[in-house]
């Protein structure tokens, strides 16, 4: 039973010693999630009346690998240059746990 006890203890400051470089690792993924990325992708479906875009795009990083999504975008007026087959370089933000298009633009 004292081993037991031994082992329980020393699992447990072990875990304990973990907790700061889990904290420090969450506030780095947390910042660089709040840091607007720019992406290259292909326009699938342009929806006007509730401001989203359909956009297959490539990996991004090891957190975003190539997929298509439908986004939110910040301002509607944004999407009525755009069809879908249209090439476009955009940047993507998270505003209130959203990631959201806030900019943009066709791909030259």
């Amino acid at each position: 039973m004292k081993n037991v006890r031994s082992l329980l203890l020393a699992f447990i400051i072990g875990l304990a010693s973990l907790t700061p470089v889990v904290s420090m690792a969450q506030t780095i993924m947390n910042a660089s999630a709040a840091m607007p990325m720019a992406v290259d992708g292909e326009v699938r479906k342009v929806d006007l009346t509730v401001g989203k875009i359909a956009i297959k795009h490539g990996m991004q990083d090891a957190e975003m690998p190539g997929m298509t999504m439908t986004y939110p975008v910040k301002d509607k007026a944004l999407l009525s240059k755009f069809k879908a087959g249209d090439k476009v370089h955009f940047t993507l933000s998270h505003e209130d746990g959203t990631m959201l298009v806030t900019n943009i633009q066709l791909a030259k």
